[in-house]
């Protein structure tokens, strides 16, 4: 907004009757970390990862999070490399990031069971 302001007022050095007005199409709340979020335990029992990781891009997690669910953003491949041009993720990643999406079926099938 800083900037907005700066501009606006070398219009304004021209035409003083000139105004900016920004006003938000859409809100995309950011994901806070949560001190022992089940969604992020989960996670980690799941992987093995013992280490969070963060990224500045928006997703609907922010969202969840605000209606008062645990979330928390993983997936397959190297953060690194998506997003950018030529993206890609190889077929053993591609195929953990399967066996990750089953594992909480699993344990849930598991637990009926008992």
């Amino acid at each position: 907004m800083a900037r907005v302001a700066e501009v606006e007022a070398e219009m304004q050095a021209v035409h003083p009757d000139r105004r900016i007005v920004v006003m938000p199409k859409f809100l995309v709340p950011g994901l806070k970390p949560e001190e022992g979020g089940a969604a992020e335990a989960l996670v980690r029992q799941i992987t093995g990862e013992n280490v969070g990781h963060v990224v500045s891009h928006g997703t609907e997690a922010g969202q969840f999070q605000d209606r008062g669910n645990s979330a928390v953003i993983c997936g397959p491949g190297d953060i690194a490399q998506a997003h950018q041009p030529d993206e890609f993720i190889t077929k053993a990643r591609f195929e953990a990031g399967h066996d990750f999406m089953h594992a909480p079926l699993a344990r849930l099938n598991r637990a009926r069971t008992v």
